[in-house]
Parts: structure tokens; C-alpha cells; sequence
């Protein structure tokens, strides 16, 4: 998930769905964000093969620091669940 959150969408020829960071960046102009990244996050996940993970729930957090959002991550395999959380470089239009 961190490689995703720093790679930009379409960036990677061999999986054109890896990278959530251009998403990401826009958190702030659009309430679709965290579904965006969610789904792209999960076709992402099938192009390479993972398929026994898929991303839950993704949900920008309060941050305290205007430069960069934080995003707690909900990935799900089989009956586990697993948080991490991601940040994101803020662009300002």
C-alpha cells in the first residue's frame, strides 16, 4: 500500500491500475477520493495476482498538518483484517 501510495496511476506499464498517488494528492477537492483509490487500489491488487486481499475501507483521517493527508487503509484476507495508514503530499490548486 505505500508503494501504491507513491506511485502515480498509469505510471507503471505492467499494471496501469498500480498507484494511487495522483488520487491521493486531490483528497481535499473531492469527496470520491477514497472510493477512487479504493477501487483502483483493488483492481490493482487482481492485475497482479493478489487475490485473496482486497481493500476495505479507505478514509482520510484529521490531519493537524496542512501539507500532507493521512489515509488509514482496511486491507481484508480471508477473516483477518489488517490497518496501516498512508500519507499524501497535499496539491494546492
Amino acid at each position: 500500500m505505500q508503494l501504491m501510495a507513491r506511485t502515480p496511476g498509469g505510471s507503471w506499464k505492467a499494471c496501469p491500475n498500480f498507484g494511487l498517488r495522483d488520487l491521493l494528492e486531490s483528497g481535499r477537492r473531492s469527496a470520491d477520493v477514497p472510493r477512487l483509490a479504493q477501487e483502483r487500489a483493488n483492481a490493482a491488487l487482481q492485475d497482479l495476482g493478489f487475490t485473496d486481499f482486497t481493500v476495505e475501507e479507505i478514509v482520510r483521517e484529521v490531519s493537524e498538518r496542512r501539507d500532507y493527508d493521512i489515509y488509514a487503509v482496511t486491507l481484508a484476507a480471508g477473516g483477518d483484517r489488517y490497518m496501516t495508514t498512508v500519507q499524501s503530499e497535499i496539491l494546492e490548486p
